[in-house]
Formats: C-alpha cells, sequence, structure tokens
C-alpha cells in the first residue's frame, strides 16, 4: 500500500507541476498580483509619486484565513478556465489543463492519526499549482466584489491571502 501511494503522490506531484507551469504566468499578469513584499512596496512608491490621495480614500487591508481550503471549487475552476481560454496559444487546450487541475483537487489527501483524509472542499496547500489557483481564483472574486452598487476599490492588490485596496 505505501509504494501505490508513493507512485501516485508522484503522479499528482507532476500533474500539479504541469499546471502550474500554465496557470503561473496566468497569474502573474493579473492586474491585482503582488509578487511579494517588495514589489508591495515599490506599488505603494508609484502610487505615492502620483501624489497625494484624493480626500476620503480608504485604505483596506485584510487577511484570509484559511483561504485554501476555503476557496469553492465551482469558483476556482471557472476562474482557471476563463484564465486558460485568455492565453494567445491555445495548447495544450483548456480542457486538457482543466482536467488536469481537476485531478488535483480530487487527490487533496493526507494520513493523521493513521487514517487517511481526502479533502473535497478547496485546495491543500502543498500542492505546486496551488498558489497560481489561489490567484486566478481571487482574481474572480475581485471581479465579483466590484459589479455591485456599494463601495468599489479604485485598485486592489493582494499576495495569496494578504489583500490591500484603496
Amino acid at each position: 500500500m505505501r509504494l501505490i501511494t508513493s507512485c501516485w503522490g508522484t503522479a499528482i506531484e507532476r500533474i500539479s507541476a504541469l499546471t502550474e507551469f500554465y496557470l503561473k504566468p496566468l497569474a502573474q499578469k493579473l492586474p491585482s498580483f503582488l509578487k511579494d513584499t517588495i514589489d508591495r512596496i515599490n506599488k505603494i512608491d508609484k502610487l505615492n509619486e502620483k501624489g497625494p490621495l484624493p480626500p476620503g480614500t480608504l485604505l483596506v487591508s485584510w487577511d484570509i484565513v484559511a483561504m485554501f481550503p476555503k476557496i469553492d471549487n465551482c469558483l476556482g475552476l471557472s476562474a482557471v478556465k476563463e484564465a486558460l481560454d485568455s492565453r494567445s496559444i491555445l495548447s495544450p487546450s483548456t480542457d486538457c489543463i482543466l482536467e488536469a487541475v481537476q485531478i488535483c483537487l480530487a487527490s487533496n489527501n493526507s494520513e493523521f492519526g493513521g487514517k487517511h483524509y481526502v479533502q473535497r472542499h478547496g485546495t491543500a496547500m502543498g500542492p505546486k499549482n496551488v498558489c497560481s489557483y489561489a490567484d486566478l481564483a481571487m482574481s474572480k472574486i475581485d471581479k465579483l466584489s466590484c459589479t455591485g452598487d456599494t463601495i468599489k476599490p479604485n485598485l486592489g492588490w493582494h499576495y495569496r491571502d494578504d489583500i490591500v485596496e484603496v
């Protein structure tokens, strides 16, 4: 049993790495994408170069607790599909990569106390494609949040689960 699990784990790791190869450039092109803390500081410096923010501007920052397991799989897969469909080169096909992402989501297993568990909602934090998957899902949430009649941010950045809006 241990050998089969190890081989299957290796296959899932490879599938995850393959999907990350195609998802990462799409996630990095998102207008809200922050690479790291230095990128955040540089963007704030560029914002400051434009002069003071308008009166009444509200700066908001928040942290999404346990973001990866909370991402709805339908929303995440929809975001991945939209991003893949936006590519200029559609090879491999969107359906092929999307199916590979679905395999990764369905194979999020872990062992605790001698028992195996499969995560059925959201994604685990270990797979190689999880950060790009989460960035793309958050982008879809960003778009949905800006369609209402309430407060609309002028700009928003996020680094995984840390979000800044102006």
